[in-house]
């Protein structure tokens, strides 16, 4: 099914794949909320207040930068916009819609579950084996498809720019040729981390090394350099400090989520090998 996007040229062709997600996203995010206020833990659960393990901070902090890593794909959105002037508008509404899906949903799964909310929430004891919950999860793989287009078409693209590929005698054929082999590969990746073990540790090493940098660090140090410091354009002092806060923030989470990733992606190799 995902292979068929290769016949698409680009991201204004796949828009209505943008609204489908985010129906889907808030129908399944209203029912794991639904589920698990119906499903609370026979016991009191236990809460923390602050974790001490660095190394599971620097892994929460590759997740969150996984899903706020959306900046690659910007450029690419802001080309294909009908009405560009609305950009602005249009980012700051996606991240209000994207905190009003993720914090409600965080909040009540920790407050409900405390330790044992599992990741994903799905996975969680009280509610894993439920009806509902099996039909939520097979739902899943909806965004997971539609979204695989949305973020493989900027990279296909930009490579195919590279390589000229417009110029060329036979640019369809080319087209698809080239995407084919960005789905060949994708799917390798897939079968070979296709449990659960595997997959979330790989997707934070990514997230640690390309999304941390994209999202919060790269922004931040572009910034500064584009606008200076100080003076009647330049960047002032409060700003300064948030940027300084954002820059050291994400380089420590980038590294403890890093070395949580290939310390628990060498434990499962390190385990395959000892069977």
């Amino acid at each position: 099914v995902v292979w068929l996007h290769v016949f698409l040229k680009s991201l204004g062709d796949l828009a209505v794949l943008s609204y489908l997600n985010l129906g889907i996203n808030v129908t399944l995010c209203g029912a794991v909320i639904a589920q698990t206020l119906r499903h609370p833990p026979a016991t009191s659960p236990q809460r923390d207040i602050v974790v001490p393990d660095a190394l599971s901070v620097g892994g929460a902090f590759a997740s969150f930068g996984f899903a706020y890593g959306c900046h690659p794909v910007l450029p690419d959105v802001l080309s294909s916009m009908r009405r560009p002037r609305e950009f602005g508008r249009m980012i700051k509404a996606s991240f209000v819609v994207a905190l009003a899906l993720y914090v409600p949903l965080v909040i009540v799964a920790y407050a409900t579950y405390g330790r044992g909310v599992q990741s994903p929430m799905y996975e969680t004891p009280e509610i894993s084996e439920l009806p509902m919950m099996r039909v939520i999860k097979a739902a899943t793989i909806l965004p997971m498809i539609f979204t695989y287009p949305l973020v493989l078409t900027p990279p296909e693209a930009a490579l195919e720019r590279v390589l000229g590929v417009d110029e060329r005698p036979c640019p369809r054929l080319c087209r698809v040729g080239l995407r084919s082999l960005f789905v060949v590969f994708t799917t390798g990746v897939a079968i070979l981390v296709r449990t659960r073990e595997h997959f979330g540790p790989l997707v934070d090493l990514v997230s640690s090394c390309t999304s941390t940098f994209t999202a919060f660090l790269m922004p931040c140090v572009f910034g500064l350099r584009l606008r200076g410091i100080g003076g009647e354009r330049g960047v002032g002092r409060l700003e300064l400090c948030v940027n300084i806060f954002v820059i050291v923030a994400a380089s420590t989470g980038a590294i403890f989520g890093t070395i949580q990733a290939v310390e628990a992606l060498s434990a499962l190799g390190g385990g395959a090998a000892t069977r």
